[in-house]
Parts: structure tokens; sequence; C-alpha cells
């Protein structure tokens, strides 16, 4: 695994063969390891959010989705990562935790939702035991007790869906409070588990046209598409101003 920057923002480059091998790594740590995955759109947003930037630079691991990252980071002469989509590399997770035998907890969703994809998830992995799950949508009042009992279940993976407020940047916060195992934040996995939101074909994402799938569901996120042009424009500055 090696960590590059591009725009100053923190990216890994960890192979797929080598994806389990770092997994292992980051599980018997015994320390809080988060794992984001990025989007050009998280790269621009993290270089005015001080506190999301802080989030990038805190996780075990920043896994780039979009492929204008890699191409940017080829075309500054950086190493080229590979790209996760969510959904997979959640599935890849899973998968390992299974053979480890390790633990599960589900944070995120409805009540409904929640028991749905703990049904989902213990019919496909049943190796992977699952020590605990809350709806994501619950009172201020009760998060200390929500942290609590997950700190008390230990998992070795804590799954983080739809609900808390500020996603990555709720777990960072509480990262120390939860728990000592891998976090992972990803709301599109809960909703493709549930079948609520369909999921992106291999081709689609190779290509790195996945966002067209996010657009056609919702054409309003096509205005979010400006940050294309400015992303290559920082690109080609970085470019320009390093060879100087």
């Amino acid at each position: 695994m090696t960590r590059t920057r591009i725009l100053g923002i923190p990216v890994d480059c960890v192979l797929q063969e080598d994806f389990h091998a770092v997994l292992d790594r980051l599980m018997d740590s015994q320390e809080p390891a988060q794992i984001v995955f990025l989007r050009t759109r998280d790269l621009l947003r993290a270089r005015r959010d001080r506190s999301y930037r802080k989030t990038l630079e805190a996780a075990s691991l920043v896994l780039p989705v979009s492929k204008e990252i890699t191409r940017g980071l080829h075309a500054l002469g950086r190493p080229m990562p590979a790209r996760y989509y969510p959904f997979d590399a959640i599935i890849s997770v899973l998968g390992w935790l299974e053979r480890r035998r390790g633990t599960l907890y589900l944070l995120g969703g409805s009540s409904t939702a929640i028991s749905q994809i703990e049904s989902n998830l213990r019919q496909t992995f049943p190796g992977a035991r699952i020590v605990g799950r809350f709806m994501g949508r619950y009172s201020r009042e009760m998060e200390t007790n929500i942290c609590m009992a997950i700190r008390k279940a230990s998992p070795n993976l804590l799954l983080v869906g739809d609900g808390p407020r500020g996603e990555n940047k709720w777990l960072y916060r509480r990262r120390t409070r939860l728990n000592s195992g891998i976090q992972i934040y990803s709301r599109e996995f809960f909703n493709m588990t549930l079948g609520t939101t369909p999921r992106v074909s291999r081709i689609s994402f190779r290509n790195g046209r996945e966002f067209l799938r996010e657009w056609y569901r919702n054409p309003l996120l096509v205005f979010t598409g400006i940050h294309l042009p400015w992303f290559r424009f920082l690109v080609l500055m970085e470019r320009v101003f390093r060879r100087r």
C-alpha cells in the first residue's frame, strides 16, 4: 500500500490482489481503522471543508472511486491506484470477514431496513457473525448509549449507512468511542442491499460512467457535473506549477 496525494488530498494505492492482506493488517492492529471511498466531488469538498479533510488524513484507507482521480494522478506522474466501487469493495470486505470468522455491527436506515439488511447478510455471509444492529435515525440523547453498545460488542467491522449526521465525519469524530476494528460508511451499500438503488454494472464502472445512473435517477445531479472541469483545471495548474 502506498499513499499519494492529488491537490493536497490523500489517496491510497492498494492493488486488488493486496486488498485482503491490507485488511488483515488493519484488523490485527487493534486500532480504529476507517475506510473512506473518495469521489471527485468529495476530493474537491475536502479542499474547502477542514473537518472533512481531517477525516481523510486520519483514515486508514482512502480508496478512489472516480476515474477522474486516477487520470489526474497519471497526469501528475504519480502512482495510479486501483479504483474501488463501494458496493463491490464492501462485499469483498464481508467475504474476507467471513473467512476470518469475524464479527459485524450494523448501524443505519430505518428499523425495517436494518432488519432486512441483517437478514440478507446472514444468508449471504453465514460465517460473519452479526453482534448488533441499530437504526440510523435516533434522537441525540441516544447516541451515547449507541456508541457504548458498539464499543461493548467490539465488532471487527462496523458498517454505517443512512442516518448518522456527518456521514464519514461522524465516524471520524467518534472513532475512539466506537470499535477498535474497521469502520466503513456507505449509504449506497445499504440501499443496494435493500434493492432501492440499482447496482452499477462492472462495465460502466470500468469505463468511469457510474455517475450516469445517478444522474438518470436524479436529473438535478447533472448540475453537480460542473465540478469536473474545475477539477481538471486544478490538476493542470498543479502540473504546470510543479514543473517550474
